[in-house]
Protein backbone atom coordinates (compact mmCIF):
# COMPACT_ATOMS: atom_id res chain seq x y z
CA UNK A 1 0.00 0.00 0.00
CA UNK A 2 3.05 2.11 0.64
CA UNK A 3 4.70 1.45 -2.65
CA UNK A 4 1.36 2.44 -4.24
CA UNK A 5 0.88 5.78 -2.47
CA UNK A 6 4.60 6.57 -3.17
CA UNK A 7 4.15 6.01 -6.41
CA UNK A 8 1.14 8.03 -6.86
CA UNK A 9 2.12 11.04 -5.24
CA UNK A 10 5.60 10.62 -7.57
CA UNK A 11 3.42 10.90 -10.59
CA UNK A 12 0.49 12.43 -9.93
CA UNK A 13 0.03 13.80 -14.00
CA UNK A 14 -0.51 9.94 -14.05
CA UNK A 15 -2.11 9.56 -11.31
CA UNK A 16 -4.90 11.91 -12.42
CA UNK A 17 -4.84 10.76 -15.52
CA UNK A 18 -5.18 7.18 -14.59
CA UNK A 19 -8.68 8.22 -11.99
CA UNK A 20 -10.27 10.20 -14.99
CA UNK A 21 -9.98 7.35 -17.91
CA UNK A 22 -11.42 4.46 -14.56
CA UNK A 23 -13.93 6.62 -13.78
CA UNK A 24 -15.15 7.53 -17.22
CA UNK A 25 -15.11 3.72 -18.04
CA UNK A 26 -17.00 3.30 -14.60
CA UNK A 27 -19.73 5.92 -15.65
CA UNK A 28 -20.07 4.38 -19.43
CA UNK A 29 -21.06 1.33 -17.23
CA UNK A 30 -23.83 2.53 -15.30
CA UNK A 31 -25.13 4.54 -18.28
CA UNK A 32 -25.97 1.05 -19.39
CA UNK A 33 -27.36 -0.28 -16.06
CA UNK A 34 -31.12 -0.91 -15.89
CA UNK A 35 -32.75 -0.34 -12.74
CA UNK A 36 -35.15 -3.14 -11.70
CA UNK A 37 -38.05 -4.19 -9.36
CA UNK A 38 -40.11 -6.54 -7.97
CA UNK A 39 -39.28 -10.54 -9.02
CA UNK A 40 -37.12 -9.63 -11.83
CA UNK A 41 -34.96 -7.61 -9.36
CA UNK A 42 -34.48 -10.69 -6.92
CA UNK A 43 -34.74 -13.56 -9.59
CA UNK A 44 -33.04 -12.11 -12.66
CA UNK A 45 -34.58 -11.42 -16.03
CA UNK A 46 -33.44 -14.90 -17.66
CA UNK A 47 -35.34 -16.64 -14.50
CA UNK A 48 -37.83 -19.18 -15.96
CA UNK A 49 -40.61 -18.17 -13.90
CA UNK A 50 -39.68 -14.03 -15.07
CA UNK A 51 -39.92 -15.28 -18.55
CA UNK A 52 -43.25 -16.60 -18.54
CA UNK A 53 -44.86 -13.89 -16.51
CA UNK A 54 -42.81 -11.66 -19.60
CA UNK A 55 -44.87 -14.09 -22.29
CA UNK A 56 -47.97 -14.31 -20.50
CA UNK A 57 -48.43 -10.34 -20.39
CA UNK A 58 -47.35 -10.00 -24.14
CA UNK A 59 -49.98 -12.79 -24.97
CA UNK A 60 -53.14 -11.15 -22.99
CA UNK A 61 -51.92 -7.52 -22.55
CA UNK A 62 -52.18 -5.26 -19.69
CA UNK A 63 -54.92 -2.61 -19.37
CA UNK A 64 -57.55 -2.36 -17.39
CA UNK A 65 -60.01 -5.12 -17.00
CA UNK A 66 -63.98 -3.89 -16.49
CA UNK A 67 -66.79 -5.65 -15.33
CA UNK A 68 -69.97 -4.97 -16.18
CA UNK A 69 -72.98 -5.92 -14.19
CA UNK A 70 -76.53 -5.37 -14.23
CA UNK A 71 -79.14 -6.69 -11.92
CA UNK A 72 -82.58 -7.09 -12.90
CA UNK A 73 -84.28 -5.73 -9.76
CA UNK A 74 -87.33 -3.12 -10.17
CA UNK A 75 -87.66 -1.25 -11.68
CA UNK A 76 -85.27 -2.72 -14.57
CA UNK A 77 -86.89 -3.68 -18.22
CA UNK A 78 -85.40 -7.57 -17.69
CA UNK A 79 -87.36 -10.24 -15.16
CA UNK A 80 -83.91 -11.92 -15.34
CA UNK A 81 -80.04 -11.57 -15.98
CA UNK A 82 -80.34 -14.13 -18.95
CA UNK A 83 -83.70 -12.91 -20.36
CA UNK A 84 -84.30 -11.62 -23.53
CA UNK A 85 -84.36 -8.01 -22.66
CA UNK A 86 -81.41 -8.58 -20.30
CA UNK A 87 -79.48 -10.54 -23.72
CA UNK A 88 -80.38 -7.94 -25.89
CA UNK A 89 -79.18 -5.32 -23.63
CA UNK A 90 -75.86 -6.66 -22.92
CA UNK A 91 -75.59 -8.10 -26.97
CA UNK A 92 -75.47 -4.14 -27.85
CA UNK A 93 -73.15 -3.29 -24.57
CA UNK A 94 -70.70 -6.03 -25.81
CA UNK A 95 -71.22 -4.42 -29.32
CA UNK A 96 -70.52 -1.20 -28.67
CA UNK A 97 -67.76 -1.97 -26.34
CA UNK A 98 -65.96 -3.82 -29.11
CA UNK A 99 -65.93 -0.86 -30.99
CA UNK A 100 -64.32 1.62 -29.05
CA UNK A 101 -60.51 1.70 -30.14
CA UNK A 102 -58.25 0.11 -27.85
CA UNK A 103 -60.51 -2.02 -26.61
CA UNK A 104 -58.79 -5.93 -27.43
CA UNK A 105 -61.43 -8.53 -26.05
CA UNK A 106 -65.15 -8.29 -24.89
CA UNK A 107 -66.66 -11.19 -22.88
CA UNK A 108 -70.00 -11.41 -22.37
CA UNK A 109 -73.16 -14.01 -22.53
CA UNK A 110 -73.31 -13.28 -25.88
CA UNK A 111 -70.02 -13.94 -26.48
CA UNK A 112 -69.15 -16.97 -24.59
CA UNK A 113 -70.52 -20.06 -23.38
CA UNK A 114 -73.44 -20.36 -20.70
CA UNK A 115 -73.17 -23.16 -18.63
CA UNK A 116 -76.99 -23.98 -17.43
CA UNK A 117 -77.95 -26.11 -14.40
CA UNK A 118 -77.47 -29.89 -15.87
CA UNK A 119 -73.79 -29.35 -17.39
CA UNK A 120 -74.53 -28.03 -20.88
CA UNK A 121 -73.20 -24.85 -22.58
CA UNK A 122 -75.53 -22.37 -24.23
CA UNK A 123 -74.29 -20.08 -26.55
CA UNK A 124 -75.90 -17.08 -26.45
CA UNK A 125 -76.42 -14.34 -29.15
CA UNK A 126 -78.50 -11.58 -30.37
CA UNK A 127 -80.28 -11.85 -27.11
CA UNK A 128 -81.58 -15.34 -27.71
CA UNK A 129 -80.29 -18.96 -27.34
CA UNK A 130 -77.81 -19.98 -30.36
CA UNK A 131 -77.17 -23.71 -30.31
CA UNK A 132 -76.20 -25.92 -27.12
CA UNK A 133 -73.18 -28.12 -26.84
CA UNK A 134 -73.48 -31.32 -25.86
CA UNK A 135 -71.70 -32.60 -22.56
CA UNK A 136 -68.40 -34.26 -22.67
Amino acid sequence: MQRLTRGALARPALTLVTIGLVSALAALGAVQLRSETGYRAALGSRHPEVTRLDRFIQDFGGGFPVIVAWSCEPPAPCSRPLDDRALEMADELATRLAAIRGVRRVLSPTTMPIFDGQGEARFLSSGSPDRRMPRS
